[in-house]
């Protein structure tokens, strides 16, 4: 199986060399529809990574908060009960 693969590598090496943007003129519609394509893989892309970030962001600030609130309530001086003797 090994073999099989490494000859199918060899083979279809000298095809993979020249992409399609690469391989014609620059006005070609080919050429321009790739270059399309890979205008729209990169916005999808950083959509996608945007909305990681910001939903990391949300996540940590919301942490930060709850930590933060945790510390101020732990700060308050505790005061006794009316009518309760320590």
């Amino acid at each position: 199986m090994k073999h099989l693969v490494l000859s199918f590598m060899l083979a279809a090496s000298q095809a993979a060399l020249a992409c399609a943007t690469c391989s014609g003129p620059a006005d070609a519609p080919q050429s321009q529809g790739m270059n399309a394509a890979i205008l729209t893989l990169f916005c999808v892309l950083g959509a996608v990574g945007l909305t990681v970030l910001g939903f990391v962001g949300a996540v940590a600030w919301r942490v930060a908060q709850h930590h933060a609130s945790e510390l101020a309530e732990a700060a308050l001086p505790t005061q006794p009960l009316a009518g309760v003797e320590s």
